[in-house]
């Protein structure tokens, strides 16, 4: 080996191997920041979804308790009126679909016995007790106070929000917003 070969060889090899190691540190590197990356996008979506589904608790709840407090929906109740309540409930659909995005909220009413009252989207099926199934109705009924739960329905999860209408003592119907 003459003078030029003994000099420029360890060269280019201490240069091919510096190169190897600056790829392998830097995949290694792009490799953290990718994960890091994707770990902040997720939280991120996180964050977003359970804002969004914090927001359709608060207003499943707040439509509810507004439902139960309407004074139509009240007399309907006290006089035993379904016919004044499915007019009452329809108009809120109306409304409902003409100001807001919600097109598939369905309101059905209870009455002090836990039977159904009034399912607005289906008016032929009414006067079935509830008690059996439907375990936040009772829980409602017991302790008088709104609630919004996900429940396993006939058609699947359902976000419902439920608030005792109280009327008179010893009467309590219950109103019950179901957004699908």
């Amino acid at each position: 080996m003459n003078i030029s070969q003994k000099i420029h060889t360890p060269m280019v090899v201490a240069l091919v191997l510096g190169l190897g190691v600056l790829v392998v540190t830097s995949l290694m590197a792009i490799s953290d920041i990718e994960t890091d990356v994707y770990q902040a996008e997720e939280d991120k979506l996180l964050d977003y979804y359970a804002e969004k589904y914090q927001t359709k608790l608060d207003l499943a709840i707040s439509n509810v308790i507004d439902l139960s407090q309407n004074e139509a929906i009240i007399s309907s109740l006290i006089e035993n009126d379904r016919r004044a309540t499915i007019n009452r409930l329809s108009a809120v659909i109306q409304s409902y679909k003409v100001h807001t995005k919600f097109q598939n909220i369905k309101i059905h009413v209870h009455d002090r016995d836990i039977r159904s009252f009034v399912r607005i989207w289906n008016l032929d099926k009414y006067g079935d007790d509830l008690k059996a199934f439907r375990h936040t109705i009772v829980s409602v009924k017991q302790t008088k106070k709104p609630v919004v739960a996900v429940e396993i329905g006939r058609v699947g999860l359902v976000l419902r929000g439920i608030s005792p209408t109280l009327i008179k003592a010893n009467t309590l119907a219950v109103l019950n917003s179901c957004k699908t």
